[in-house]
């Protein structure tokens, strides 16, 4: 099966979400797209595009190592929103995280367990993977790297529900080399996502076309993520970039 490309929406260029719409349409991409409440499903569902992915986006602020166990409960119930939302769509992947912030708790690993594992059953259900994405050690004091999050799924032990999605940009955040990390990646993988250092688009000087290659045997979806809305010129620059690596 082809790789599917797919850009974040709310990433794509265009001042409007029709305008943002249209241009994923031109270019023949997937959506990936967050869940939160400004986002217009209706005209997500309208738009004849296939949504690749559904982040679940609150995990930014409710997650399974927060300090507070109110956080914890509300971070398992948007994960489950999530997934409802997803099925609706007739998306198979919702995207999450283990944590964000400084707080780091005894025992992660445990913790993500105890969060991830209940749902597992309603994805099944649902016909969908969980994405676990680790974030840089910038963004996460704990489960911060592809080797905590491969433990994880080990301890989670059901390939056909979990699966890692690996951010070139997080890897590049705390110094590693994506093409190494991919290469030597062994475990589900159902998502790689696109972007530089810093979360930004990456430069005509980045290693785009090797990070794609590296991803490619390895992935269903590649993801173009970045922080900002680029030019409708660099943003087709960039997306002919990964389009090539993937041909």
């Amino acid at each position: 099966m082809a790789t599917l490309l797919s850009y974040v929406e709310h990433a794509l260029p265009g001042a409007t979400l029709a305008e943002r719409l249209d241009f994923a349409r031109e270019q023949h991409l997937a959506l990936e797209v967050a869940h939160r409440s400004e986002t217009d499903w209706d005209a997500i569902a309208d738009s004849s595009l296939e949504v690749a992915t559904v982040q679940a986006w609150e995990m930014h602020d409710h997650h399974p190592l927060h300090s507070d166990p109110d956080r914890v409960r509300r971070g398992r119930r948007h994960v489950f929103a999530s997934m409802e939302t997803a099925a609706r769509l007739g998306t198979r992947r919702v995207l999450t995280v283990c944590g964000f912030g400084t707080f780091a708790p005894d025992e992660p690993l445990e913790r993500c367990v105890e969060f991830f594992a209940p749902l597992g059953h309603r994805a099944r259900e649902l016909g969908l993977k969980l994405l676990i994405e680790p974030l840089s050690s910038h963004r996460a004091a704990a489960m911060s790297s592809p080797e905590l999050v491969a433990e994880l799924l080990l301890a989670l032990d059901d390939s056909e529900v979990f699966a890692a999605a690996l951010d070139t940009g997080h890897l590049l955040d705390d110094g590693r080399d994506p093409v190494q990390v991919l290469n030597a990646w062994s475990h589900p993988l159902d998502e790689v996502q696109i972007r530089a250092l810093g979360g930004v688009a990456p430069r005509p000087d980045a290693a785009v076309e090797a990070w794609v290659s590296a991803a490619v045997p390895r992935t269903d979806v590649i993801c173009i993520e970045h922080y900002g809305n680029l030019a409708r010129i660099d943003a087709v620059a960039l997306i002919e970039r990964v389009r090539s690596a993937l041909s």
